[in-house]
């Protein structure tokens, strides 16, 4: 589900919120594919994560 490298904090965001998306389509979770996350550390205009809280 993570590309290699993938900082385990974003890894542990990311499991939450999609957990929390499948929750919201219970009767299409199984139609689903799998998904990989890979961080773009280049991605002009993210400078910064700000953790809720």
């Amino acid at each position: 589900m993570f590309a290699e490298g993938t900082p385990s904090d974003l890894q542990t965001l990311s499991q939450d919120v999609w957990e929390e998306f499948l929750a919201v389509f219970p009767d299409r979770s199984d139609c689903m594919g799998e998904v990989t996350l890979e961080g773009d550390w280049n991605l002009e205009g993210s400078r910064g994560f700000l953790p809720p809280g």
